[in-house]
């Protein structure tokens, strides 16, 4: 017997008016994700 339920999907999408090469250094390197994601005051590093 196979399960047919489906699972609800939850999907964020955000339009940055920026270069390229920016919005993906700043998925890639730890540095830059931390300073976009956190919050200004703190210190996730």
């Amino acid at each position: 017997m196979s399960d047919t339920r489906t699972v609800p999907r939850f999907v964020i999408s955000r339009t940055f008016d920026a270069p390229l090469d920016r919005v993906w250094r700043a998925w890639t390197e730890p540095e830059q994700l931390a300073a976009w994601w956190a919050p200004k005051d703190s210190n996730p590093m």
